[in-house]
């Protein structure tokens, strides 16, 4: 799937929609999912206790928390499995949404992760997440 993050001005159409249409194919940033799964590894290499995964872990989180999203990115879908009414691409499409708006209202230094991190903590604190529930037998630092 390829998605531009960010909103467009009226005025940005005024010239026609085939503007917009480029911008799909301009810069574009292929999201790999192995190439994140090798970065966790390599953040998690040489850790033994749980206190040093669980340390390790939030040190890559906070990494990724500082790291936004491309202007224009490809990140591959995985139909076989989503829920029948789309609800992870849904989700994924909503917390792109929510940055985007930040950024249109000047609010330019807000990533993606910091979206999904605030979104999870403000859930925990009004209850209506209860826990993450962390692997067995990691502590939490």
């Amino acid at each position: 799937m390829r998605v531009i993050n960010r909103w467009f001005n009226a005025s940005e159409v005024m010239k026609g929609l085939d503007r917009l249409d480029r911008l799909l194919d301009a810069n574009v940033t292929v999201i790999d999912p192995a190439k994140a799964e090798l970065e966790f590894a390599q953040a998690m290499a040489g850790t033994r206790t749980p206190r040093e995964k669980r340390l390790a872990f939030d040190a890559h989180a906070e990494r990724l928390r500082r790291k936004d999203v491309p202007l224009v990115e490809d990140f591959p879908l995985a139909p076989e499995e989503e829920t029948p009414d789309f609800a992870h691409l849904t989700m994924t499409l909503q917390f792109r949404t929510v940055r985007a708006r930040e950024h249109w209202r000047g609010n330019t230094e807000l990533t993606l992760a910091e979206v999904i991190h605030r979104t999870i903590e403000n859930g925990v604190t009004a209850g209506t997440i209860q826990d993450i529930p962390w692997p067995a037998g990691w502590e939490r630092a």
